[in-house]
């Protein structure tokens, strides 16, 4: 997922919890080699259902490749989207804080102590990594069998949930000025909507190509 639905519009504690109870952040190194390592293990997937489709044209092996290629195409550009985020929290020397736990997320924004361009700066920088995943798949992998189709399928579909949810936060808040109350905004509702714009790219992006 992206860094809105993720962020804490909370101050960091201090003071007030032990060192022990506060869960340590796991180093960047450690983030990236996790992220790594899930996609060498999603592309390895899609490449040997890609090649059992090839040779045997079975049909199990056609839905295993749009399976594998879904996840591979969805992980690469969310991880792509997430530390061009990171990148731009950095560019705008941004008060967050790095995450405790493995997963796509990489870190928690605090609203209070960040000023409206960190969090433009955080939010452009990561719709240009995601769209530079995306334009790398495009150019280097060839829609000629369902599996790659699926990869360029599911990133397209990411890119579209990602824009439906954080566009309208960003466009909010050159206005407001009031970045944290933008995205309070984000229910369940706009969830419900983002997710269903992502499937309807990703369904017509599969079609189209294939």
């Amino acid at each position: 997922m992206n860094d809105f639905v993720s962020n804490s519009m909370e101050p960091v504690p201090t003071g007030s919890i032990s060192a022990e109870t506060v869960a340590r952040p796991l180093p960047l190194a450690l983030h990236f080699a996790m992220h790594a390592a899930t996609l060498v293990v999603a592309w390895s997937l899609l490449a040997a259902a890609d090649s059992w489709t090839i040779v045997s044209g079975l049909g199990i092996a056609k839905l295993l490749a749009i399976i594998t290629g879904t996840l591979a195409g969805g992980l690469f550009v969310a991880a792509m989207h997430e530390w061009g985020h990171l990148l731009g929290a950095r560019m705008g020397k941004a008060d967050i804080t790095i995450s405790s736990n493995p997963g796509i997320v990489l870190y928690q924004w605090h609203f209070p102590y960040n000023s409206v361009t960190q969090f433009m700066t955080m939010s452009l920088c990561g719709t240009a990594g995601g769209l530079l995943g995306l334009i790398l798949l495009f150019i280097q992998l060839p829609p000629d069998t369902a599996g790659r189709t699926a990869v360029l399928a599911s990133a397209a579909g990411f890119s579209a949930f990602a824009a439906v949810l954080e566009w309208p936060v960003i466009w909010r808040t050159r206005s407001s000025r009031e970045a944290g109350k933008e995205y309070a905004k984000i229910t369940s509702t706009v969830l419900a909507l983002s997710a269903t714009a992502g499937f309807v790219v990703g369904a017509l992006t599969f079609i189209a190509l294939g």
